[in-house]
């Protein structure tokens, strides 16, 4: 028998765009290949661009296919009514503002209100439990015989526990009584996206908060099954990249003149923040009139679901920068989307060449924090301000974001003056809010020092050999 063959098999899920960033240019899955037999399931197995990706950093692996799967109306449906009566028993504020979505119609509002209404019963939490079975019970159709048969892995690895498509492995995996680690890719997922499965043998968090709120709401796991990583992509964060980085090279290399001080503002979908054009143009508007100083640079970069088109209007104004996403925008499809290698280099270099950060309730409030620069979020709407059901203010009180609030990291501003005189604050006083913003990335971040991505691998490893 030969060494490859003695070596212990994991199968890795790569769901999407965001996890080939996360698993892969991390440097996790290189390490995983040196010691481990690895194959993954991913939708790009047959995409050129993939394959030269691992081609390049010499990844001798297995590639298998994950299918994106429609899921039968009937499962989701009994998904739906599940995740949302998890949520409501556990009163979590993000499922609260949703309930009155104005994107509700009234049958989805009636539907939400008897959930609540169910979520009060004695027995509730039994009910979860009964839907979750009778979930995993419709799910009889076995699709991934060849990777779980053929391969017959040690370990499944899933990289994104919260998706429908990703459930399937899943549940055949733990069929086939293949054990199963669970990642949790964002720091929201708990909150929002729906019943974690309870076929875990291990899970992967990035924070202490992640581990605690987990216990509380599932009492089947307990400490044992969890592990605290830290959070991978971060690791540049205190690379050597990072304390190597040129501002003045950067910045030229963009085109913005490395003598003004920069403001970038990073974006969100246009399906949950439709009026940032309105708050780009108040900048700019303030840029122009002085209200803000005249050697400041407004660089914009786009969430990868933003549209580059909402803000050509200000494509020639020679203060501003639009810094379009890599995903494309015909499929606009997270999930066959291959982010290019410098991904994470690319938002660490945009934070490092810049004196502020301004978002609205976006993740990228943590990387300015661990980036060390101040933050501005911006509460109000625009031009005018929306009902709380469409307005900026709801995001804020969503629960994964309360945590953050709290902190005093990140500045709130509920007005136009209020905006521009923060801005002003910041750029006399970068240092202000500098001790918040370290609680924020102890408390979020966990351990930021560099190490995420190889304390991922020794969990993993160590789970192999226990």
């Amino acid at each position: 028998m030969n060494e490859q063959e003695t070596k212990p098999r994991i199968l890795i899920s790569l769901n999407n765009g965001w996890i080939i960033r996360n698993w892969i240019y991390t440097g996790i899955l290189d390490d995983l290949a040196e010691k481990f037999d690895v194959m993954v399931l991913t939708p790009v197995k047959d995409d050129p661009e993939f394959r030269d990706i691992l081609s390049k950093r010499k990844l001798s692996i297995k590639v298998s296919l994950l299918h994106e799967l429609e899921i039968n109306p009937f499962i989701k449906m009994i998904r739906g009514i599940k995740d949302k009566l998890f949520y409501e028993i556990h009163g979590l504020e993000t499922q609260k503002i949703k309930r009155f979505d104005r994107r509700y119609n009234l049958f989805l509002k009636g539907a939400s209100l008897f959930i609540l209404a169910l979520s009060k019963l004695p027995g509730a939490n039994r009910i979860v439990l009964l839907l979750e079975r009778f979930d995993n019970l419709l799910n009889r159709k076995k699709i991934y015989e060849d990777a779980l048969h053929s391969f017959h892995p040690d370990l499944f690895i899933s990289t994104h526990p919260f998706s429908n498509t990703e459930r399937k492995v899943i549940i055949e995996a733990y069929r086939e009584k293949i054990p199963v680690l669970a990642s949790i890719l964002s720091w929201d997922n708990i909150f929002n996206k729906g019943l974690l499965p309870l076929f875990f043998d291990k899970i992967i968090v990035w924070s202490q908060i992640q581990e605690d709120r987990i216990l509380s709401y599932y009492p089947e796991y307990n400490s044992k099954h969890i592990a605290i990583s830290g959070i991978p992509n971060f690791d540049i964060y205190r690379s050597k990249e990072f304390e190597d980085f040129k501002r003045h090279d950067y910045l030229k290399s963009i085109k913005i003149d490395p003598e003004y001080r920069v403001l970038v503002y990073c974006t969100g979908p246009p399906s949950l923040f439709p009026k940032e054009p309105e708050i780009v143009d108040i900048l700019i508007k303030n840029m122009d009139k002085g209200s803000i100083p005249d050697n400041c640079h407004l660089l914009v970069r786009l969430h990868p679901h933003d549209d580059f088109e909402r803000y050509e209007p200000f494509l020639n104004h020679k203060r501003v920068t639009i810094f379009n996403s890599s995903l494309d925008k015909q499929s606009r499809d997270t999930f066959t989307w291959i982010p290019p290698e410098d991904e994470i280099f690319g938002l660490m270099a945009m934070l490092k060449a810049s004196d502020l950060c301004i978002n609205i309730a976006s993740t990228t409030s943590l990387d300015a924090a661990a980036c060390g620069i101040p933050i501005i979020n911006v509460v109000f709407d625009g031009y005018k301000d929306e009902k709380y059901l469409g307005s900026n203010r709801r995001f804020y009180d969503f629960t994964h974001y309360k945590d953050v609030v709290k902190t005093g990291a990140v500045k709130l501003v509920y007005s136009e003056k209020e905006l521009i005189h923060a801005i002003n604050h910041y750029l006399k006083n970068p240092s202000s809010d500098k001790e918040k913003r370290g609680k924020l990335v102890s408390e979020q971040c966990w351990k930021l020092d560099g190490k995420s991505s190889e304390r991922v691998v020794k969990i993993i490893s160590d789970f192999l050999t226990k």
